[in-house]
């Protein structure tokens, strides 16, 4: 068409001409627009390491991370075909993979977890606490309240108050009679 739509408002008969665009420089001016795009989005991200094949991973599905093998490598830059645990399979940037240290038998239930720390905490959560008097609880209570003041009046005296940056904070005079 290569012209003006005729509007409401009243235009030139000028406007309305066709004017040939060259194709070629309109093809042109779009190449060098987007090679600028990838070297402003390339200043400000990082390189990430590519995934090999067969390696497990977790890709982003909206908000939510789900397991996954990479199957291949895609053909554009950056991108994996992957494959979920219900078989279908994916095309996914780098950046919506996560890489994971996960083995392939391993399951995401929590019955099969041989990780003591893990199997330590859980034992915590249940109350196993080793058995303490009461009055020892209480008579350690009684002597850290009772060290507290002290060492809050000697931190007070020592050191004048000071705010984050360092600067030392000091009373207006108006309050010096107070």
């Amino acid at each position: 068409m290569s012209r003006r739509l005729r509007p409401v408002v009243p235009t030139t008969k000028s406007l309305l001409q066709p004017k040939v665009i060259d194709e070629d420089l309109a093809s042109s001016k779009l190449i060098t627009k987007k090679t600028f795009q990838k070297l402003y989005y390339d200043r400000g991200s990082k390189e990430l390491p590519t995934i090999s094949q067969g390696e497990q991973v977790r890709i982003k599905q909206g908000k939510i991370w789900n397991p996954a093998v990479v199957t291949s490598q895609a053909h554009t830059p950056r991108s994996y075909i992957v494959q979920s645990p219900d078989g279908s399979t994916y095309r996914r940037n780098r950046k919506h993979i996560l890489k994971t240290k996960e083995g392939n038998s391993q399951s995401f239930g929590k019955e099969d977890c041989d990780d003591p720390i893990s199997q330590s905490n859980e034992e915590n959560a249940v109350g196993t606490e080793p058995a303490n008097d009461g009055d020892n609880a209480v008579s350690t209570e009684e002597t850290s309240e009772e060290q507290l003041p002290v060492t809050l009046d000697k931190q007070f005296s020592a050191s004048p108050l000071k705010t984050r940056s360092g600067r030392i904070i000091t009373k207006p005079n108006r309050y010096n009679d107070y």
